[in-house]
């Protein structure tokens, strides 16, 4: 009989639990945002402790899109590695000092690259959901298959990147190469 492991375990029941609420009446962008804090669990920013606000949690958000509001919603109340949530909302790259969380919208097309040059050397997880934008650069992007909410993960550039990601992440994800 083979043995399970137990952190491995709780891993997909945690990732589970946000997939069932699927079958719910709940938002698309509710469901993103579920999985950021998720995602956060399973990052190690602890070699990077000085870089960021000792107060909060920063998710930072360039241009528009929805997922801003389900963000605020979702993260009144909770807590991302035992620090309140601060959302902020962006249209340069101006404010990214002492964030954990750069979510792309789709409209950054054009300046894409600009954005992962100005993170790819610090510990920001970046995250969209726009259909290739993870072969170009970000870290984490959303995509949906058949009516569920999935993830891909740009591993060789997480492996440049300065976060460490649980190989966990990688065991779930889809694996994008980069173009």
């Amino acid at each position: 009989m083979r043995k399970i492991n137990l952190k491995y375990l709780l891993f997909f029941i945690s990732f589970w639990n946000i997939t069932i609420c699927l079958s719910q009446d709940i938002d698309e962008y509710q469901m993103k945002a579920g999985y950021i804090g998720k995602f956060a669990q399973y990052i190690n920013w602890s070699d990077h402790a000085n870089y960021y606000s000792d107060d909060f949690f920063i998710i930072s958000i360039i241009g528009e899109s929805p997922i801003e509001q389900a963000l605020i919603e979702f993260y009144s109340n909770q807590k991302i590695n035992g620090k309140s949530v601060k959302i902020i909302s962006s249209t340069d790259l101006i404010q990214i000092s002492e964030i954990n969380i750069l979510f792309i919208a789709q409209g950054n097309r054009s300046n894409l690259e600009d954005i992962i040059r100005q993170t790819e050397n610090k510990p920001i997880l970046t995250i969209s959901d726009a259909s290739g934008f993870s072969k170009k650069g970000v870290l984490v992007n959303f995509y949906t298959e058949r009516n569920t909410i999935r993830f891909e993960i740009n591993k060789s550039r997480v492996e440049m990147s300065d976060l460490e990601m649980n190989s966990l992440l990688y065991r779930v994800a889809k694996i994008a190469e980069n173009e």
